[in-house]
């Protein structure tokens, strides 16, 4: 086990999800920063679970170019995973949900 990674995969499922779709993606990271609307896009790929080789096919870019946003986006939100960075949208998606109900 010594030094083996373990990589944590997102199953295809989770775009099933009833909040999949429906969440909207950010237009700005925690610290109010404005998201280019590249980063947008690239972010909406990678919440619906695509790979980087996905994401660049549907943008039309190359995988490359999209591991540099993904870069971008770990360094806005402060992560350094791409499971770090779900969850920190999922779980903002959700409080932003939950304040809206309380109302």
């Amino acid at each position: 086990m010594g030094g083996s990674k373990t990589k944590l995969r997102i199953h295809a499922g989770v775009s099933k999800s009833p909040l999949c779709g429906a969440l909207p993606v950010p237009t700005t990271n925690p610290q109010g920063k404005e998201l280019s609307s590249r980063l947008r896009e690239t972010l909406a790929l990678l919440l619906d679970a695509k790979s980087e080789k996905q994401v660049g096919a549907a943008l039309a870019i190359s995988r490359h170019t999209v591991h540099v946003y993904v870069k971008e986006l770990y360094r806005l939100y402060g992560v350094c995973t791409r499971c770090e960075l779900i969850v920190l949208i999922y779980q903002s998606a959700l409080r932003s949900l939950v304040s809206q109900n309380s109302d």
